[in-house]
Parts: C-alpha cells; structure tokens; sequence
C-alpha cells in the first residue's frame, strides 16, 4: 500500500492513514472502521469505492475491551456519570452529543489542511 500510516503525529491526535490520490484536486473519502477494526482496514473498500478519491482512514480512540471505536456506548456514558444502569441490548443509534461532533468536524479540517501541505511521495 502506498501512502504515510500515522501512528500519531503531535499535531494529527488520531491515528491514521492517508492514501494520496493522483489528482491533488480530488475529493477525501473518510473511511471510519467498526468495532476492534483500525485505520487501515477500510483502504481496500475505500479504492474500489471511489479509484480517484484521497483516501484517510482513522482509528478511533475510544477503547472497548482494548478494541478501538469512535464512541462509548450509552451505559458507560450513563455509568460514568454515576447512574444506575440495567443493561438490556436497544438499538440506541451512535450516542454522540452535539460537542463531538463538531469536534470530530474541526479535527477533520485540521488533517485535512495539514495533509494537503504535505510533500507528495
């Protein structure tokens, strides 16, 4: 695979992959993985989806039984902040509040500016 894995960069705080397309001009496909997954599973199905798209794939930092994923389920929210919870399985949906995600939008901007000022290899 061609492109820069980021562990971490000091000011790049997500783990991360960045597979430059030809064209510099070219639209990013965001590829966020699943549960226990990181930011390299979903390159191949990120190229076979869009050939010509920039692609970054992003580990998220959340860690459930050591498997990382974007967000903490609603229990552990819930538990957190000193709820009693009764856990029975619900389709909950994501369980991000507003804060994060314009967070996640700023953090996408900043890689995205800082990766566009990169030297192409």
């Amino acid at each position: 695979m061609t492109g820069t894995s980021h562990p971490r960069d000091g000011h790049l705080d997500f783990a991360h992959a960045f597979i430059p397309a030809q064209d510099a001009d070219a639209a990013t496909l965001v590829l966020l993985h699943g549960t226990g997954g990181n930011e390299e599973d979903l390159i191949p199905i990120g190229r076979t989806l869009t050939p010509d798209a920039h692609l970054l794939g992003v580990r998220g930092k959340v860690l459930e039984n050591g498997m990382p994923r974007f967000f903490r389920r609603l229990a552990e929210l819930l538990t957190t902040a000193g709820a009693d919870v009764s856990l029975s399985w619900q389709d909950t949906g994501h369980g991000l509040v507003q804060d994060e995600v314009w967070a996640a939008r700023d953090w996408l901007q900043k890689v995205l500016r800082a990766l566009s000022t990169q030297p192409r290899k």
